[in-house]
């Protein structure tokens, strides 16, 4: 079965899915800092140009990076709020996230998994080392599609508890073909005697 991409949007939803009032978007399409296209009487945004518009965004305080551009985190005592007694609650204003941007194959939607857990962030890590593993064999199958189950595990404090699991189920490579997800074989990371 093939499954058709939504390659574009109108303005009302590239501002829904950037998290960003109609106004500011138009006036950055006006500006020409976001590209838009016309069809007729109709204005359309690309899913790559939108995605391109907010990458080259400037980043909020300098507290956010990819890990794979070497970000690394400032210390918790250069972001200030350092003292306890003037917190709302007895919570660190502070936490450090793990971010996983995603998109819906099917309709083109994004979406972010956001968690500070410790379970969030060793899927996110398991997902990302197993694209890497993948990318440095010479291995480009493209995006991974993934399915999201959870799974038990147990932790010292909490006893046994859900967390997140990213299971590749397949990939999509540059050409919007679908890619089988590999065999067992193909995955098995031994090394030969």
């Amino acid at each position: 079965m093939e499954r058709l991409r939504r390659l574009g949007m109108s303005p009302a939803e590239a501002a829904r899915i950037a998290g960003i009032g109609c106004t500011l978007l138009k006036r950055e399409i006006r500006n020409r800092r976001l590209i838009a296209r016309k069809v007729g009487r109709r204005t359309v945004i690309t899913s790559e140009d939108l995605a391109a518009w907010l990458k080259s965004l400037p980043q909020a305080g300098g507290r956010l990076g990819r890990v794979t551009d070497g970000f690394v985190p400032p210390q918790r005592v250069e972001l200030g709020d350092n003292d306890p007694s003037t917190w709302d609650d007895t919570n660190d204003p502070w936490a450090l996230q793990n971010m996983l941007p995603l998109e819906d194959a099917r309709t083109g939607e994004f979406l972010v998994f956001v968690s500070n857990s410790f379970g969030g962030k060793l899927a996110i890590e398991k997902l990302c080392n197993r694209v890497a593993r993948d990318l440095k064999a010479g291995r480009d199958r493209g995006s991974p599609t993934i399915k999201l189950p959870v799974n038990e595990c147990s932790t010292k404090g909490f006893g046994e508890v859900q967390r997140p699991d990213f299971v590749i189920v397949g990939w999509e490579n540059n050409k919007q073909e679908p890619v089988l997800a590999p065999s067992d074989n193909e995955l098995n990371d031994s090394i030969p005697s």
